[in-house]
């Protein structure tokens, strides 16, 4: 007896000591959110280091299972979370497994009457098109597939749950919590999602499609730049998941697999447009508010930014794998929140100094960097301020931080397409004071001879003796307006230090005329460039647009002196072009120039070469001449140019010398007919017989030549040549 008794008592308390650990009920009635998060003791988690255990197996094990806080996930373990829930409604309740940051999950649903129901296998980061070919306003939400595996639990009956997770090695889950979403509403809820998603995703591709022509139509980098920047942030948005899990793209296609063991193509698509829009706002940033020239030390340090970026990207894709990428996540917040507020500085400083157009970034900044900071919140594992709104509605989006981020990028788009047109409007209405500046000192100058003249002939009328005074006074003007276009020729200080030698002639057929050369400002370090011009006409017309001219060349490379002739030559037919409003119909003009503009990159020993109807001569050490001939094409009038000119790269040894002349001297009749051109054959043979690279040597033979073809022919148009040899 006392032997039974023994054993009864072992048998009910080995019972007791076995005894599986079960988790608290998960309870569901009326008071049940729409998308519940699981937390504390309703869950309970078991390690699958090698991934092998199979239901029936852990059902063996229901003793090993723990609380989650004893466990740090690993991307390269599974994980079974147990679970209980139960339907206090008097109704069924259709459940869905929600969203989370899971890269494999697989349910399995043990019923009270033992049978076991295992659910469709989903993840977060797995390619699904399920909603492709279904339209949301014609089906019910009831009936609508999902993507997530779904259950219904009949009234007052209560179901086991054990999942198997594995947890994505580029977007690591934060914890083991797992969401349960009430099917039916959740499905309404999404449908506000297209609303919400679709207006964003509306108002950055009309911003895109602004941008883009912006960018054309204006043909400067600040432009181009935000362009970028705004296509870069639709391709981001269209990409990157909402708080569903679904993909903008997803509605209308399929497309993930593997991009190799540890992601998936769209994983690299989002990170790609993820990274891009980081990259390309720095960039449109510091374009727009120049701090290359302004602040360089803040100019450097975009650089890093974009360099970490790139890197970032690259070890994403090709890095370790056993390497948590949660540890790039404090350099990575710590870098932009840096470069946001080194720019908003550099923006206020901008304002102040007179850059009233940097009110636009600064306004357009602020809540880009607020959602910025919110979306990089979570990732660090900071609390969202919007985490305290009501898991339903609008509020259920706020608190993604996908959809944080496509908030301040929308508001930042928009502002800033503001400061784009801003932009454009100053720089015209800054071309149009300069234009009417320089058009107001020729009408006065005109005056003054008109007056002069008028003045003179009526005293020769009175009194003869008093002509040779008006005349000397007109004289003087011409030579003062003379004095004046010399005076737009580049001085000493813009050759010094450049070139090996120099020399020129620059003789009008008049006092003033239409021909002139350039050179850019020593300001900008690196390449620097040489330009000639012959613009249409003599005398005071053809003066006025030499202005015009020199005045685009100082614009063009003002910003950027990195632009290669032949792109400069696009501009300054568009410049000359808008400067004369000959790019409306009504204009009463056609006038325009050729030009030559070489670059001269003297770390590489590589001189860059685009011309319009102007040639450029290359003097070899060797004693050889070679001709680069132009684009036959002349800039600036009516008729729109529509190619560029081709580039010449050419490399060139110190001592190299290079000749530039214009059709002044070429198209000069003389000769012992007295009726033929001077022709490029012959600059071509005289150039060979000269026998030296110094630019001085150079010019006196050329002149010297000239005068004698000349004789006592009269100049025909206005002369310039450039001769320069380099080190």
């Amino acid at each position: 007896m006392k032997l039974i008794i023994t054993t009864v008592l072992f048998l009910i308390l080995s019972n007791a000591y076995a005894q599986v650990i079960e988790p608290s009920l998960i309870d569901i009635n009326e008071s049940t959110p729409i998308s519940l998060i699981t937390k504390g003791d309703s869950n309970l988690v078991l390690e699958d280091i090698k991934g092998d255990l199979s239901l029936k197996d852990v059902l063996k094990m229901g003793s090993s299972f723990s609380e989650p806080q004893n466990f740090r996930i690993n991307s390269q373990s599974y994980y079974w979370i147990k679970q209980r829930i139960k339907n206090n409604l008097e109704n069924d309740v259709t459940l869905q497994f929600g969203a989370s940051f899971w890269e494999e999950i697989e349910v399995h649903l043990i019923r009270t009457d033992g049978t076991i129901e295992k659910l469709k296998k989903m993840g977060w980061f797995s390619p699904h098109n399920l909603l492709a070919s279904v339209n949301p306003f014609k089906v019910s939400p009831d009936l609508a597939p999902s993507q997530f595996g779904v259950f219904t639990i009949a009234p007052n009956d209560y179901a086991q749950i054990y999942t198997r997770v594995h947890s994505d090695h580029l977007f690591p889950a934060k914890s083991f919590n797992l969401i349960y979403n009430h099917h039916a509403s959740f499905l309404e809820l999404r449908r506000l999602g297209i609303y919400i998603e679709g207006l964003l995703l509306g108002v950055l591709l009309s911003l895109a499609v602004f941008g883009v022509y912006s960018a054309i139509r204006n043909r400067d980098l600040t432009s181009l730049t935000y362009a970028v920047w705004i296509v870069m942030s639709c391709a981001l948005l269209a990409s990157q998941s909402g708080h569903d899990g679904r993909r903008y793209f997803e509605f209308f296609s399929s497309f993930g697999g593997p991009f190799n063991d540890e992601i998936h193509w769209h994983q690299v698509i989002f990170l790609f447009f993820g990274c891009g829009q980081s990259i390309t706002y720095a960039v449109f940033a510091r374009t727009f508010l120049d701090l290359k020239n302004h602040f360089p030390l803040v100019y450097q340090f975009t650089n890093v930014y974009v360099a970490w970026y790139v890197g970032m990207f690259l070890y994403y894709l090709y890095g370790n794998p056993t390497f948590n990428p949660s540890n790039l996540l404090i350099p990575h917040f710590s870098s932009t929140l840096v470069v946001l507020i080194a720019i908003y500085i550099c923006a206020f400083l901008r304002l102040r100094n007179g850059m009233g157009i940097a009110k636009f970034f600064i306004a357009a900044l602020v809540p880009y960097m607020l959602f910025r900071l919110i979306f990089l919140f979570y990732w660090v594992g900071l609390p969202s301020p919007f985490a305290m709104l009501p898991k339903s509605g609008l509020g259920l989006f706020l608190q993604s931080p996908q959809m944080i981020q496509a908030l301040g990028i929308c508001c930042e788009a928009m502002i800033m397409a503001l400061a784009v047109i801003a932009r454009t409007r100053w720089l015209q209405e800054q071309l149009a004071t300069n234009i009417k500046s320089q058009k107001a000192l020729v009408e006065n100058q005109n005056k003054v001879l008109e007056a002069t003249v008028a003045e003179r002939t009526q005293e020769l009328e009175e009194q003869h003796k008093e002509l040779d005074e008006a005349h000397q006074i007109v004289v003087g003007s011409l030579n003062y307006a003379s004095r004046l276009q010399k005076g737009q020729l580049p001085r000493s200080h813009r050759l010094e230090g450049r070139f090996a030698s120099f020399d020129s002639i620059w003789e009008p057929r008049d006092t003033i005329g239409g021909d002139l050369w350039w050179v850019s400002s020593t300001q900008n370090s690196g390449p620097y460039v040489l330009a000639v011009a012959d613009c249409t006409g003599h005398g005071v017309p053809g003066a006025i647009l030499s202005l015009l001219v020199s005045n685009s060349l100082e614009r063009i490379y003002a910003n950027n002196g990195d632009e290669n002739p032949a792109d400069a030559l696009v501009s300054l037919d568009y410049l000359v072009r808008t400067g004369l409003n000959q790019d409306n119909a009504d204009s009463e003009s056609d006038d325009g120039c050729d030009a030559a503009i070489v670059r001269i990159r003297r770390d590489d020993k590589i001189l860059e070469y685009a011309g319009a109807k102007i040639d450029l001569y290359h003097l070899k050490s060797d004693g050889t001449v070679k001709r680069y001939e132009p684009s036959r094409v002349s800039l600036g009038y009516k008729e729109k140019l529509n190619t560029v000119p081709p580039l010449h790269k050419i490399e060139y040894q110190s001592g190299d010398g290079f000749v530039i002349v214009t059709d002044g001297f070429t198209d000069q009749i003389g000769g012992e007919r007295k009726v033929h051109a001077y022709g490029y054959k012959r600059l071509l043979k005289t150039l060979e017989t000269i026998n030296s690279t110094d630019a001085s040597k150079i010019k006196s033979a050329l002149f010297a030549d000239l005068k004698a073809w000349q004789g006592s022919q009269k100049r025909r148009d206005d002369v310039t040549v450039v001769c320069f040899s380099l080190t």
